[in-house]
């Protein structure tokens, strides 16, 4: 339920141009949206008040560094792995779902948030706390309703919010609120962090190739893969267990053609960007990779990117490493026939990739 953090002008947009079709069972749901969004009115005001001169001053000296991939591709993991390196700014969960108050209410909040977060994460019973490093699409959705995730809120309309994953059939005005809200977005978690260079995880990217470039030339890349038969069921897994708690609608229609249709279209055109990308600016790992030796794997990201080591680092990840070292991911049965659909589907994929 990740509006409860967006603002009065973009909640109405969003049930305007949905004419307000809540189904009664999600009525509920909305009005604890249309609650929280009046309550965090006050604080998000102020908040802007005092901080849109100081975002706008602020300048991204080096080039953030974007980890890529596919929903379910690995890129939390990738995301925890990297985040362990405090030379590094990132989204933190309370900062994405309350994008508008972070900079000067979080603490004020933490009790109250930390109360109500669940210790894991529905999908992949990954560790959740208040400081867990997340993506930022939903805080754009927050910030100006402009994001592929509102497919999962608004279903009667996914096809529409569709669109706002590489922006490719969006409005050239879209086109510009989104790289204005986006890029005051991570100039004020540059702000928050004092300058630390910017971690940024989202698989929403892997669509944004052209747009990321346009912000910063010269951005740092980092694509995951995974097997595509894994990947299909982990997604559906997240159909499952997450997107229900988005729901303002119930979707209707075949969800296993949803998925492939969003994961071809998205490889589709991230094979397309790829050369855009200088080829010292972008690293390709798997997640099979990282899986079995995750030190090797990251020091071969910091060597391509020409980040540079540390001894601190080293210690922090290894202990990180420790840490999860009995975690147990979900397994699936893949029949064969499963088997059959997902290559007939993705079979350009499958094929590159050689799995």
């Amino acid at each position: 339920m990740f509006l409860v953090g967006t603002s009065i002008r973009v909640w109405f947009k969003l049930l305007w141009e949905n004419r307000f079709r809540v189904q009664l069972r999600y009525w509920p749901r909305a009005f604890l949206i249309t609650f929280s969004v009046l309550f965090f009115t006050p604080f998000r005001l102020i908040e802007k008040l005092f901080s849109t001169r100081k975002i706008r001053k602020v300048k991204i000296n080096d080039p953030p560094i974007f980890i890529l991939g596919h929903w379910r591709n690995g890129t939390s993991h990738l995301h925890n792995l990297m985040t362990q390196d405090e030379r590094f700014a990132y989204f933190t969960i309370f900062r994405m779902v309350n994008p508008g108050v972070f900079l000067y209410w979080e603490k004020i909040f933490r009790p109250f948030f930390k109360m109500t977060l669940p210790k894991t994460r529905p999908m992949d019973n990954l560790p959740l706390s208040f400081y867990s490093p997340q993506e930022e699409e939903n805080g754009i959705a927050n910030l100006c309703g402009l994001s592929i995730n509102l497919a999962c809120v608004f279903t009667a309309r996914r096809d529409h919010y569709l669109k706002y994953g590489s922006f490719v059939d969006a409005t050239q005005e879209e086109i510009d609120i989104w790289k204005i809200t986006y890029l005051n977005y991570l100039k004020k978690l540059a702000l928050k962090e004092k300058g630390k260079r910017l971690l940024i995880k989202s698989p929403a990217l892997t669509q944004r190739i052209p747009l990321l470039l346009e912000l910063f030339p010269n951005a740092k890349f980092i694509h995951i893969r995974r097997d595509p038969y894994v990947t299909f069921f982990s997604i559906k897994k997240l159909y499952e267990k997450l997107f229900p708690t988005y729901y303002l609608q119930t979707p209707e229609g075949d969800e296993d053609a949803f998925i492939l249709r969003i994961y071809n279209y998205t490889y589709r055109k991230y094979f397309s960007d790829f050369d855009r990308i200088p080829k010292d600016n972008i690293i390709e790992v798997s997640f099979e990779d990282i899986e079995e030796n995750p030190m090797r794997e990251i020091k071969k990201i910091y060597q391509q990117l020409d980040l540079q080591w540390t001894p601190e680092y080293e210690k922090k990840l290894s202990d990180y490493i420790d840490s999860i070292v009995n975690y147990e991911k979900n397994v699936y049965n893949i029949t064969n026939e499963d088997r059959e659909m997902i290559y007939s589907n993705c079979k350009e994929i499958i094929e590159k990739w050689g799995y």
